[in-house]
């Protein structure tokens, strides 16, 4: 039988870093830097006091504010270049550097990656954004990449064996504190956003049949919940009046939600058999 397969890419894609910003968008990436976005790692609390960094903070079950800032750094602290800022450049190489090796030396010891200790507490959602973050991560610094991706692995397998036990950590079981709104199974698609680049890079070779197998639960348990955007966004579904009205459910009237999920059919389609 013919091994599964990922459709190829029709363009490489460039290597974060290699394309330095120019013109308006320089303009805006110093600005993102010097202001609030490059600073927010020096005292907000959601991510300088972080549970994800030892600390307590956290505004909902999701514990998601620090992996999305953690996607969102390393990009800018790749873009920029030092000719831009040595001081400025530095810090913000630093805050990604800080968060990646605090979050890789505690991953447990069966490879669960973040500050949850229990079956209740463990969603799987959050670490789709840390995931994206990784792979930038690898991708933008060549000295962290076999790290990296030797976590990503070792995490990758512990959630084929959660999704395998009745999709634990992904659908939501009566005592389940870490999505009760079921955010996670309308946005886990994003998950194979590192998994398919994961899927084809050498050092993964041997886990591949484990990453497929991720990739077509997550797939299978969004259709088994009931969150499946390529039903959403068809004729006869796809809502066209007030949101109240609708009988959608209400992480599918969410905005950032929807436009994430209008992504979910173009990642799905690059899986072929």
């Amino acid at each position: 039988m013919t091994p599964p397969a990922l459709v190829p890419l029709k363009y490489n894609l460039f290597p974060l870093g290699s394309i330095k910003p120019n013109g308006w968008m320089q303009h805006q990436l110093r600005l993102c830097g010097h202001s609030l976005g490059g600073h927010l790692f020096h005292f907000y609390r959601f991510i300088k006091h972080s549970t994800w960094l030892g600390g307590t903070w956290e505004y909902s079950p999701l514990n998601e504010a620090a992996p999305y800032w953690y996607n969102y750094i390393v990009p800018l602290a790749f873009s920029l270049d030092f000719s831009e800022s040595v001081d400025l450049v530095q810090d913000l190489r630093e805050q990604a550097a800080c968060f990646l090796e605090y979050t890789l030396e505690h991953q447990s010891p069966d490879g669960w990656l973040g500050p949850e200790s229990t079956r209740q507490t463990r969603g799987i959602w959050a670490r789709c954004l840390l995931l994206q973050g990784l792979m930038n991560h690898a991708i933008a610094d060549p000295t962290k990449r076999q790290k990296i991706i030797a976590s990503i692995l070792k995490f990758v397998r512990l959630v084929e064996a959660m999704l395998k036990n009745d999709y634990e950590g992904y659908l939501p079981k009566e005592g389940d504190e870490f999505d009760k709104q079921w955010f996670g199974v309308a946005r886990a698609h994003e998950l194979s956003t590192t998994l398919q680049w994961l899927f084809d890079e050498p050092e993964a070779a041997e886990h591949r049949e484990i990453i497929w197998s991720v990739m077509e639960m997550l797939w299978e348990g969004s259709r088994l919940a009931e969150r499946d955007w390529t039903v959403f966004f068809s004729e006869g579904n796809f809502p066209r009046g007030p949101s109240e009205k609708q009988s959608s459910p209400q992480n599918f009237q969410h905005g950032v939600n929807l436009a994430q999920g209008n992504t979910s059919s173009s990642r799905d389609s690059v899986i072929i058999c």
